[in-house]
């Protein structure tokens, strides 16, 4: 038998990794993941339908995906080559 992993199993572990840093260091963290991580979260809606991988609007015509100018869940993302799965990270974090 093989382990099968669910969208409600991919939401539940970014919402177990969100909800693990204080709140008042959410605002200074980003995402960083895979690319090949990445493709697999963005498609992911919550609970309403909506997404919770959000591009933003307004960059140059060289903007690409991981460039920093998405949101997860309301934090940045970034792609780092080698990454595995995904965490957070803050600068405020010693």
């Amino acid at each position: 038998m093989t382990d099968t992993v669910t969208t409600v199993d991919i939401f539940a572990a970014l919402l177990q990794t969100y909800t693990a840093v204080p709140a008042a260091q959410r605002g200074s963290s980003r995402w960083v993941m895979s690319e090949a991580t990445a493709e697999t979260i963005r498609p992911l809606k919550d609970s309403r339908g909506g997404p919770v991988w959000t591009p933003l609007m307004g960059g140059g015509p060289d903007e690409v995906p991981g460039s920093g100018h998405e949101l997860l869940m309301g934090l940045p993302v970034e792609i780092r080559g080698g990454a595995e799965g995904f965490h957070l990270e803050s600068p405020s974090w010693t």
